[in-house]
């Protein structure tokens, strides 16, 4: 008879200098030290995109400025979902359990949230959107594949901010074991940007877009935790009903940088703003 899977572990953290300091802590090297790892010029030096764990937290504390100007320039490349903010103002839709209409394809999945309110983004605010980021990544993920998922997101929050949401973005880490079936998933969730906050790009791009941030700051956590990364595998994590979140990869071809568009547009079309033209548009 076979044994039941333990819960998982779930640590949260109020925020994201909290994750760094508990990070800097080091395991008793059970689940191995891949975090503190020392990297040449070689293929280490771009798996970890960092030399050293100290250079990686001096990144995390000052932010990423090329990070984020990189960011910056993606955006400026991508200026239809810049214009299509206007559209969307338009356009802005809210779900709850009661409104003007009925969304038949939330209806007939069991969405108890069905009703949709469309509502004037200049006018008005719409609700609190949360998002939850899962950062973690197979090992044959690529440092640029995890900036494009990063920098969709940032841009996402870019849309949604400017069509009048408020946007809360947690930056989590979902993982299972490989090798050991009775090992419990690890749930890792770090808030990186309240509601009310401005979105501060140096930051958020080390969060999001940095290797490191997951390959050296959560793979400590995970040591912490009994998790080898080399034994361990991303996986999903929980959220709570209304809460949107974006899906781990576990292949090195996920979320490749040319799907950016089709990414940011399905973020902003799960928090109720549709734009066709991301979807659509060319490379």
């Amino acid at each position: 008879m076979s044994k039941t899977k333990p819960q998982p572990i779930t640590v949260r953290f109020e925020s994201f200098g909290e994750f760094l300091r508990q990070a800097t802590k080091e395991s008793d090297g059970k689940a191995g030290r891949a975090s503190r790892s020392l990297c040449g010029a070689g293929w280490e030096r771009d798996f970890y995109q960092t030399g050293h764990f100290d250079e990686a937290l001096k990144l995390a504390e000052t932010g990423w400025a090329d990070g984020a100007k990189q960011v910056l320039e993606k955006r400026a490349s991508l200026e239809s979902y810049v214009e299509a903010v206007a559209a969307a103002r338009a356009t802005q839709v809210g779900y709850d359990f009661t409104g003007d209409y009925v969304d038949v394809g939330r209806f007939l999945s069991g969405e108890p949230e069905c009703f949709g309110t469309t509502y004037d983004g200049e006018s008005s605010r719409g609700p609190v959107v949360r998002i939850v980021a899962n950062g973690a990544v197979s090992c044959g993920v690529s440092a640029d594949a995890i900036f494009a998922r990063g920098a969709a997101i940032l841009a996402a929050v870019d849309i949604l901010e400017g069509a009048g949401r408020r946007v809360e973005l947690t930056l989590a880490f979902g993982s299972k074991g490989w090798s050991d079936e009775n090992l419990p998933n690890l749930e890792v969730f770090v808030p990186v940007k309240s509601p009310d906050q401005q979105i501060d790009i140096d930051r958020l791009a080390f969060a999001l877009c940095h290797a490191s941030s997951f390959r050296r700051f959560g793979f400590s956590i995970y040591e912490q935790n009994g998790h080898d990364p080399s034994c361990t595998c991303p996986a999903p994590v929980r959220v709570e009903d209304g809460v949107i979140k974006t899906p781990e990869a576990c292949r090195p071809g996920d979320f490749k940088a040319s799907e950016l568009r089709k990414h940011v547009a399905e973020i902003c079309k799960l928090a109720g703003i549709e734009i066709p033209e991301l979807c659509h548009s060319g490379e």
